[in-house]
């Protein structure tokens, strides 16, 4: 089985944080009032306050003291006036979760990227009220915060009714309103990280601070053969897409990349559409060939020698090695292939004794030249 390849794009990404004025809607587990959605479920939709304190509280309360319970479920619109269940209760027993509305001033960090959708990434609880007279001074609190005061980006407004999971793990909150003032904090920076293998497996995440993984947005799809033909497309004409194959020259490999014929390549800043801009990447390995005749002749005279087996080589086994090296390239190549005793000279020439004696001596043996 091959080994799983994977390409890792990257790029930091700035998370804003802010002091907001907010409406949410926060979802969390509520006993009572989801026994009286599901009593209501039961019988036709509907509930009453008999039938709430006979089933569900053993007589316990009142019909007053159990109005009141199921008055508070109608403020919540889970009922209607009528006791019906809503569209908004019938909801709430799918996700067996109660919404509730809250306002007030929070801090909320936000990051703003492409391939995040879900911009929210954390909301405190609401901040406590505080006015004294302290902070109405004529340079006390009240001022200060109204000099800091800033403009909301439009992303954070357009997260408004888009169910959102922050403080991870949590469950979904719902921006209802946001005011169109409120204070920056500060803005820091993260790593966006998204890594595609060659099976096709996509992973998106944000690392330390904020320490969160996502999903792609539906709307966007990434193959990890799209990615490396966008990688490799910067090399213009090297890159042969139908074979998955780039033209190198032999000065542009190194000894390992001669002999396996494969070569990894670091792309500058790739803008993958639809995904955006990255820092420069570096791709897996990659089948290579020469890029024109002199570098095929150049890296086949090298890698004759280079893959010369360290024994005495007859001219049947010679022939051997010449015709496995010869394997390794496009059989249209036109490469001029020389004889034993001539790569033998041209190793002495270049002073290889060595390598030179082993083509040498058995020739020599054949002629009878040596004793």
């Amino acid at each position: 089985m091959s080994k799983n390849k994977k390409i890792t794009f990257q790029r930091k990404v700035n998370v804003q944080t802010w002091d907001l004025r907010l409406s949410l809607q926060k979802y969390d587990a509520h006993p009572v009032w989801l026994a009286i959605l599901k009593l209501a479920k039961e019988n036709s939709g509907r509930v009453s306050a008999k039938m709430f304190r006979e089933k569900l509280l053993v007589n316990k309360l009142t019909d007053l003291q159990a109005k009141i319970l199921l008055n508070r479920v109608v403020l919540e619109g889970l009922l209607d006036k009528n006791y019906h269940i809503t569209t908004e209760g019938k909801d709430a027993l799918d996700k067996n979760l109660i919404p509730f509305q809250m306002s007030g001033m929070f801090t909320t960090s936000f990051v703003d990227d492409v391939l995040i959708p879900q911009v929210v990434l954390s909301v405190s609880e609401p901040h406590e009220s505080r006015v004294d007279g302290k902070s109405l001074k004529r340079n006390g609190q009240a001022k200060k915060e109204i000099e800091k005061a800033r403009e909301v980006p439009e992303f954070i407004k357009n997260t408004i009714d888009i169910p959102i999971l922050v403080n991870k793990g949590a469950e979904p909150v719902v921006i209802k309103e946001v005011e169109e003032y409120g204070t920056s904090l500060e803005v820091t920076q993260t790593i966006l990280v998204l890594q595609i293998t060659s099976s096709n497996q996509i992973s998106l995440r944000l690392e330390n601070p904020v320490d969160r993984r996502f999903t792609l947005p539906e709307y966007l799809n990434l193959t990890y053969t799209d990615a490396i033909d966008t990688l490799l497309s910067s090399l213009g004409n090297n890159w042969v897409r139908e074979k998955e194959m780039v033209h190198v020259g032999f000065d542009e490999t190194e000894l390992t990349e001669r002999r396996n014929f494969q070569k990894s390549f670091t792309i500058a800043k790739p803008n993958v559409p639809g995904f955006g801009e990255f820092e420069s990447v570096t791709t897996p390995l990659v089948k290579i060939e020469p890029k024109t005749l002199v570098d095929a002749q150049t890296w086949y005279d090298w890698l004759l020698i280079d893959q010369l087996p360290n024994k005495y080589l007859q001219e049947s086994m010679f022939q051997k090695h010449v015709s496995k090296v010869g394997k390794k390239f496009s059989d249209n190549l036109l490469l001029d292939i020389p004889d034993q005793e001539r790569l033998a000279q041209d190793l002495f020439q270049s002073g290889d004794a060595a390598k030179s004696w082993l083509l040498r001596a058995p020739l020599d043996l054949s002629l009878g030249d040596v004793k």
